[in-house]
């Protein structure tokens, strides 16, 4: 049995090969007498690690049709604590006959215990070349008997032998449920049951939304369904609306567009790439003449990215292409964001790219040296600059004409998620140290920090400003925090981790995680 490690996932022909094979990153092997069983918990192209409930329904439910009188082993290509949504996890294998938890990309061999559970960690070849291990080919032998587990890992010395006569009480785990707290008014809760990647859109009073497994649906502000549509396809990327007109792309290569009003279908188009990031509206600006005639004299088109690094720019009204740019030469996974007559995105070769939105010419290209790479960072511009974390957390403001190096912070340890202050003169910084800087925008200095207690979890939803205090989601509840440190919890969700968080009103929000759950409330 061969399965794929974290960053085998990570791309997109490894995620496509893990999917088709294995039945949506769900595996389960058989050897007729013992139970091999695991999820996948990487979101595609994403730093993002978390169990999703409609994978830990199928975990539970097949659980429970194994039933106490099978042996069962779990095997997960990451540390399970590192991954949001482990305690239902944990809940569920707690109830089966689970004997031993594989634990991936561990730092050392060794086995320990959780919630009553036998777990034992095993090191990456990833990690053996990072600790100059000799041999950084790694492979673990498993030997199981009636009453023995037998592990061997070739990077260590001694191998690892647990009885499984002995019996270990398990320990119960308090699940998160969901509360509002303090001066909360919840407007609206949306439960999906199903994973969504793709950010739900507050457009006309309404909520629209793009699942995982392909449907479309359209919500009133009271979360009552108005309409839904199938895509026939995995809704990845976030869609947009733009005059009246809701468009999407599967990342098979489908684009759809559909009446914002009423769901109707309006045209779709089989496209030869697979589509890997989200959906720009830019006012296209050119002077190419379509083949087919428009029926209105609307300008919009849509700009998107590819597995294989080109952009595209495409007319929404009639689907017909404008423009490609194919200088990246490699993925492009993140949203290409539109400022002025620019399009700036980045790639999986590590550049950060400027092209002609009129015409898909390619302006500047930039990072500082061989090793910067800014391919899982957003991109924000005031118009002056671009801003962009590298992968090595630092922080970069690139002057917007020149493609040139304004300042950079590299004392943050920064997450590759970035927002802007109301008034743009100051960025918001998630870092690994369990803090938020504010940042100015002009030269770059720390103007204020936050401790927020605990670490993030990587989750790219924005930090937001609200009547002098800050708001953001972290590991499923929502918090505000203020100048002088007083952090609250105002909303308790689940263990999903934040998919984004939206300002839609004076003090209207609407925030969604990656489980399908979607909240739209107000603050008093």
């Amino acid at each position: 049995m061969l399965l794929p490690f974290e960053y085998d996932l990570k791309e997109f022909e490894g995620w496509n090969k893990f999917y088709e094979y294995w039945n949506d990153g769900k595996f389960l092997f058989d050897d007729g007498k013992n139970i091999f069983i695991g999820i996948s918990p990487t979101l595609l192209y994403s730093l993002v690690n978390y169990y999703s409930s409609d994978k830990l329904e199928w975990l539970k439910t097949t659980l429970e049709e194994i039933g106490l009188g099978r042996d069962v082993y779990f095997i997960s290509p990451i540390e399970i604590e590192k991954i949001t949504g482990w305690q239902n996890l944990i809940d569920h294998l707690s109830k089966s006959n689970v004997k031993l938890i594989m634990n991936g990309n561990a730092q050392k061999f060794q086995q320990r215990n959780i919630f009553g559970n036998t777990l034992i960690d095993f090191p990456s070849s990833r990690t053996l070349a990072s600790q100059n291990v000799n041999d950084k080919i790694n492979y673990i032998l498993l030997s199981i008997t009636d009453d023995k587990i037998l592990v061997e890992d070739k990077s260590a010395k001694r191998p690892i032998q647990i009885d499984k006569t002995i019996f270990i009480p398990k320990e119960k785990i308090k699940p998160n449920k969901f509360a509002k707290l303090n001066s909360t008014v919840i407007d609206a809760k949306i439960n999906l049951d199903h994973s969504i990647n793709a950010e739900p859109i507050w457009w006309n009073s309404k909520i629209y939304t793009a699942q995982e497994n392909g449907i479309v649906s359209c919500f009133d502000s009271t979360g009552k369904l108005l309409w839904d549509y199938d895509a026939y396809g995995d809704l990845f990327s976030s869609p947009i609306i733009s005059d009246r007109i809701f468009a999407a792309a599967t990342i098979q290569g489908d684009i759809v567009t559909l009446s914002a009003i009423s769901g109707e279908q309006i045209q779709s188009m089989g496209f030869e790439e697979n589509i890997t990031t989200d959906l720009t509206a830019i006012q296209y600006a050119g002077n190419k003449e379509l083949m087919i005639p428009k029926l209105t004299q609307s300008k919009t088109a849509i700009a998107f990215g590819t597995a294989s690094g080109k952009i595209f720019c495409y007319d929404l009204e009639t689907l017909q292409e404008y423009w490609v740019n194919s200088n990246s030469k490699g993925m492009i996974r993140t949203k290409p964001i539109s400022v002025g007559n620019k399009i700036l995105f980045t790639s999986s070769d590590g550049f950060i790219y400027c092209i002609d939105s009129r015409n898909g010419l390619l302006i500047w290209r930039w990072k500082e040296k061989e090793e910067t790479d800014f391919y899982y960072s957003n991109i924000l511009s005031d118009d002056k600059n671009v801003y962009s974390v590298s992968s090595d957390g630092t922080l970069y403001a690139i002057d917007l004409l020149l493609g040139k190096l304004n300042w950079k912070l590299d004392n943050l340890n920064a997450l590759p998620s970035i927002s802007f202050s109301r008034d743009n003169k100051y960025l918001f910084i998630k870092s690994i140290r369990g803090k938020i800087y504010s940042v100015t925008a002009t030269v770059g200095k720390i103007f204020n920090e936050f401790n927020i207690g605990s670490s993030f979890d990587n989750s790219t939803s924005d930090i937001l400003e609200v009547y002098g205090s800050l708001l953001y989601i972290n590991n499923g509840t929502i918090f505000t925090i203020d100048n002088k440190q007083r952090s609250e919890k105002i909303i308790l969700e689940d263990y999903s981790p934040a998919l984004s968080l939206k300002k839609i009103g004076d003090k209207k929000f609407i925030a969604s995680t990656y489980n399908g759950s979607i909240l739209l409330f107000s603050l008093r």
